[in-house]
């Protein structure tokens, strides 16, 4: 399941282009804007948990359930939650959507994780690395990073994680065009998310 990889000088993994990734990329969010349901993750690049759910499982979901049109999946991040440089690299990625690369840059960071959390793999340096690596305009990114300026945003991601019973990562909130909301917690394969997307798309009885 995992994507084929290739190196760069910077020794970062890049990730391989998807041509889903031009056609249904809109911010933040992959799919159809009318999807029966959207499938909310909330995440954090230094949990390994979150890490093992990209490798294993991401693809095959996208593939699945988001490229047919049956789920609209949007990405959310959760601030702070593992400290600072969770906060580095969730602003880093709203900083990069500016440039339309939010989902390319979503994937070097999962691809190039740290050893343990908070131990430089998403300082500002590596960060802007990461940026030039994709061929973003690294010096409005830089600023846009270094001036904080989707710190809030970031932040209020996570504060809309806890409200919505969220305790860790990854965590995915499923919402139904009718109203219905339901949460599943864990880095769960794909057979988990099967049986969700099934019986929250039956006719009810």
């Amino acid at each position: 399941m995992f994507p084929q990889l290739r190196k760069q000088k910077a020794d970062l993994v890049l990730p391989e282009v998807k041509p889903y990734y031009e056609e249904l990329a809109d911010g933040n969010a992959l799919g159809k804007p009318d999807a029966p349901l959207t499938v909310m993750e909330f995440s954090d690049f230094q949990c390994p948990h979150c890490q093992n759910w990209f490798r294993d499982t991401e693809a095959q979901f996208i593939e699945e359930f988001v490229v047919p049109g049956k789920v609209r999946f949007v990405y959310r991040t959760m601030g702070d939650f593992l400290g600072p440089e969770s906060l580095a690299a969730s602003m880093a990625l709203y900083c990069a959507e500016e440039q339309g690369a939010f989902w390319p840059y979503h994937n070097i960071l999962f691809l190039n994780p740290p050893v343990r959390p908070n131990s430089g793999a998403y300082s500002v340096e590596r960060l802007v690395s990461m940026a030039e690596a994709l061929g973003l305009d690294t010096q409005a990114f830089a600023a846009c990073l270094e001036e904080g300026r989707y710190r809030d945003r970031a932040m209020q991601d996570k504060e809309e994680g806890i409200r919505l019973g969220v305790r860790g990562t990854p965590a995915f909130v499923f919402q139904t065009a009718d109203g219905q909301t339901f949460l599943l917690e864990g880095a769960h394969p794909i057979a988990s998310f099967r049986q969700a997307v099934s019986q929250l798309l039956s006719p009810s009885e």
